[in-house]
């Protein structure tokens, strides 16, 4: 357990090396795996850019087990996982839409929600509390995301896309009224 919990790094006496741990050392792979993914796509390498997607949803599930199962869930942990999801997300989609040569209207509109997600978060919110269907919609954009990387890149996809990224923040909106 103790090769799971943390990796050894000698720190200046302070608590540094309680929030290097392996889950956030995940959450920091998935956040540079996304620049990657981006790449890939670009560049129109759709089946390795889906193999490492896969990939980095993968850390996603792991570290948030680890986390939990023994004890690892740190601060630093949580605020890192929410914006590690939302790069890879962002990276993702707007790769997409760009290589598609996708409206602008699109872009606009998936970066004000992606920006909108992201300051509710972590600006008006002082904790992080995410809810089951945030959670829900997580997985699904996740799913649909790989299939457009795969090939299914339409209007219909890009239109499901921007409705499952606008339901958790009419949800936030809902829950501060």
């Amino acid at each position: 357990m103790l090769a799971i919990s943390c990796i050894s790094i000698p720190t200046d006496g302070n608590n540094m090396n309680k929030e290097v741990t392996l889950p956030n050392f995940l959450t920091l792979l998935r956040l540079l795996l996304a620049p990657a993914i981006f790449y890939l796509i670009f560049i129109g390498k759709n089946q390795i850019a889906l193999i490492v997607f896969i990939l980095a949803i993968l850390t996603d599930l792991l570290d948030g087990f680890i986390a939990r199962k023994y004890h690892l869930v740190t601060e630093l942990g949580s605020h890192l996982d929410r914006w590690a999801d939302k790069i890879l997300m962002a990276s993702v989609i707007f790769a997409l839409l760009l290589k598609n040569q996708y409206y602008a209207w699109i872009i606009v509109y998936t970066l004000g929600i992606f920006a909108f997600l992201v300051g509710n978060i972590y600006f008006v919110r002082k904790k992080i509390v995410v809810s089951r269907l945030s959670k829900t919609m997580v997985w699904l954009e996740a799913i649909l995301l790989a299939a457009m990387i795969y090939g299914y890149v339409n209007n219909y996809t890009i239109i499901l896309f921007s409705v499952l990224l606008g339901i958790p923040a009419i949800d936030y909106i809902r829950k501060m009224i």
